[in-house]
């Protein structure tokens, strides 16, 4: 089993970088099917695009390379081929909105609409469902580590309050002792003397 706190926060954070990533290009999709964008519109949205799709990636790659525990692994794997198929349907959409601006007919926008709001669409909810119980996985790691971080500190809080209680007890019997051993020597002496 995969030690909780091994790889909190970094690989919840990489998921949820993605997770961000996903919906961008998701929400990139739907602004370029506007059939009165401008130019510049669609050219910074098609960057914005190209953007996500790199951040998704580099947290992707991060998080693959991070200990996984078997049932995050299982997921995983699911997750990988549907992450896949929804990057070949987005770019599927490119291709068909490149094709409808190169030349304008209603038989093209009705293409790039059918792969954006149907096909795109069923391919995003599969990987984003898996991703969400990739991310859930990782929650729950995180909260099993901060329960293991907060009793960790209880035991070690507890330690040191016995640690510092049994110090004062022994100070206070050594204290005793010696200050008898003392007064034991000091006593007889001044027994002697007073004879």
């Amino acid at each position: 089993m995969l030690r909780a706190g091994t790889r909190i926060p970094r690989s919840q954070t990489r998921l949820l970088n993605v997770s961000e990533a996903q919906s961008s290009i998701d929400g990139a999709e739907n602004i370029l099917l506007v059939q009165e964008l401008s130019r510049e519109q669609r050219d910074a949205t098609l960057e914005s695009m190209i953007t996500d799709i790199k951040k998704a990636q580099a947290n992707l790659t991060i998080y693959e390379a991070l200990p996984m525990s078997a049932e995050e692994q299982s997921i995983w794997d699911a997750f990988v081929p549907k992450w896949q198929k929804w990057l070949e349907n987005h770019q599927e959409f490119l291709n068909k909105e490149t094709a409808y601006r190169t030349k304008v007919t209603q038989l093209a926008y009705d293409e790039m609409v059918r792969q954006g709001i149907v096909t795109n669409a069923i391919s995003f909810k599969e990987a984003e469902s898996l991703l969400k119980q990739l991310v859930n996985l990782n929650s729950g790691l995180a909260d099993q580590a901060v329960k293991d971080v907060n009793q960790l500190s209880l035991q070690v809080r507890m330690t040191s309050l016995a640690a510092v209680t049994v110090g004062t007890i022994l100070s206070i019997l050594f204290g005793i002792i010696i200050s008898l051993m003392v007064l034991k020597p000091v006593n007889q002496l001044n027994k002697d003397l007073s004879q």
